[in-house]
């Protein structure tokens, strides 16, 4: 049985998915998380007049990614970390946790789009292997 609304009770409902923390968050996870298991995502770091990708270091300028590994009953993406070298981290992080502070955002890996758009194997190290190719001395220990 489905009860009649009032204008007002609408009104406060779509106040709630307009004004309300946890209305807006999941309005963003319906309309903005559209990932798969196996997708890697890149980060972005939310500043207050910016959105600045997210990079592993200043000394590896290359963007930190993450792989989804898990979609629970709740639609809730859960990611873990990938090493440059292509291992997956301990962590398991919930996509909500920096999502919902507004510190960061989420997006597809720009490489594995390219990838499916121009049809060639997508590897997620391929900005870390083209910047150790270009520099040999990259990652390699200085004699003290």
């Amino acid at each position: 049985m489905t009860a009649t609304l009032s204008k007002n009770d609408a009104r406060e409902i779509d106040e709630f998915k307009v004004n309300h923390p946890i209305g807006k968050l999941l309005i963003q996870m319906k309309e903005a998380w559209k990932f798969d298991i196996g997708d890697v995502l890149i980060r972005h770091r939310m500043t207050s007049s910016d959105m600045l990708i997210d990079l592993i270091s200043d000394v590896c300028p290359i963007p930190r990614k993450f792989k989804v590994v898990f979609i629970d009953d709740l639609g809730m993406i859960w990611i873990k970390q990938l090493s440059v070298r292509g291992g997956l981290g301990d962590k398991i992080i919930p996509m909500v946790e920096g999502w919902s502070n507004g510190k960061y955002k989420y997006a597809v890996d720009p490489e594995q789009i390219d990838s499916i758009l121009l049809g060639y194997t997508y590897d997620p190290r391929i900005e870390y292997r083209k910047m150790r190719n270009e520099n040999k001395e990259y990652g390699k220990r200085t004699p003290k």
